[in-house]
């Protein structure tokens, strides 16, 4: 997408959920402004109605200008808090629960466009600083919410930043995930 920027994305998805793991860095010298660290912004918007217990902040300023910010509108500042998820009410009956994994992010909801310019739509920012940086996102679509805990157990990347380990619990199994994003395949076991 951008020259010297390098971005790396998996996918898991089976019935009930899907995981979505993406590591973006960038070469030092580009989109460089003084001594103020990168910003890396990850969206999603949805049709339907945002909802969230995570208590939230009226923003007054843009998150950005031009390349869609500039759609952004209604902005929120959500608190951070373990276990955080988002819920999108589609007009259809369906709940996609979405929950925000990892640490050292910034939240943001509002109202952007949909597909076209007149449709508004819910969105959920994340933005995290610095590089390189990894977004995990867990997607639960599963009827009556059958996921009932995610675990990242390297939270830290301690181990291995382009290595994941997740523990799923659900209703009625389990699940441990290990995404390795240089051996390039997922392994559920």
């Amino acid at each position: 997408a951008y020259s010297g920027v390098k971005l790396k994305r998996f996918l898991l998805l089976t019935d009930d959920f899907m995981i979505d793991c993406f590591w973006s860095e960038k070469k030092p010298s580009i989109w460089r402004r003084g001594n103020a660290p990168e910003t890396w912004d990850w969206l999603l918007h949805c049709r339907g109605e945002l909802a969230t217990d995570a208590k939230s902040t009226a923003l007054k300023k843009k998150l950005g200008t031009g390349n869609g910010y500039q759609y952004l509108t209604d902005i929120k500042s959500v608190a951070s808090q373990p276990k955080l998820f988002f819920e999108f009410l589609n007009p259809n009956g369906t709940i996609l629960r979405v929950h925000c994994l990892g640490k050292e992010e910034k939240i943001y909801t509002g109202t952007g466009m949909g597909v076209r310019l007149t449709e508004k739509v819910p969105f959920l920012l994340r933005r995290k600083n610095g590089q390189p940086r990894r977004f995990i996102t867990f997607y639960d679509f599963s009827e009556g919410m059958k996921v009932k805990d995610i675990e990242l157990l390297n939270p830290d990347g301690k181990d291995q930043f382009e290595v994941l380990r997740l523990k799923i619990t659900g209703e009625k199994k389990s699940w441990l995930v290990k995404i390795d994003a240089l051996d390039k395949r997922p392994k559920v076991m």
